[in-house]
């Protein structure tokens, strides 16, 4: 009975170490102005970082027809729930897309007759979920500022093999264990 307990216990700490918890982290383009641009696991390529019209200087600037593109290092999918922008100077839309892979799953315009420019900014809550990439593109004549991009990043999971692997070699431990006291016994 107890031995049928402890590899219940063994299978069961298998899978949950399978399961990878996720974790928020918000890019806040505090970093250098480089290009790639990388923060918390992240790239932001084509980017400049600016110190004028920040929610918090400094932040991701995109001039008209410019697009940048997040991503993880290293690839993986990601959610971005929020992040705060403006519109500067003349009017502009902000074109949001998200991709997987190649595939485009979701787009989103964020025009300047319903985000006015010029307005100190706002925050822009919407779930992009399990993306490989997000592309800001700016169309319009003004320019817009991004900043405190909001992403839910899954842990690095460990592989399945490794704990299916753990709990067989423990259970073959235990049978090894019983035909050892039987043939004691």
């Amino acid at each position: 009975m107890a031995k049928s307990l402890a590899l219940s216990a063994l299978f069961a700490m298998g899978l949950a170490m399978q399961a990878a918890p996720s974790h928020a982290l918000t890019l806040t383009f505090g970093g250098p102005d480089v290009d790639p641009y990388i923060e918390s696991g992240f790239s932001v390529d084509v980017a400049r970082i600016v110190n004028g019209n920040c929610n918090v200087a400094p932040c991701l600037a995109l001039n008209t027809n410019e697009t940048s593109v997040l991503t993880r290092v290293g690839g993986g999918v990601f959610d971005l729930t929020s992040f705060w922008f403006q519109i500067l100077g003349q009017p502009a839309t902000l074109t949001v897309q998200a991709y997987n892979g190649a595939t485009l799953v979701d787009q989103v315009d964020l025009l300047e007759s319903v985000y006015p420019h010029n307005n100190g900014g706002q925050v822009f809550s919407y779930l992009f979920s399990n993306v490989t990439s997000i592309s800001f593109h700016d169309s319009g004549r003004g320019n817009i500022r991004i900043d405190d991009a909001n992403v839910n990043v899954s842990a690095v999971p460990i592989p399945a093999a490794l704990p299916l692997l753990a709990t067989g070699l423990a259970a073959l431990g235990f049978a090894g264990r019983r035909r050892k006291a039987k043939k004691i016994a």
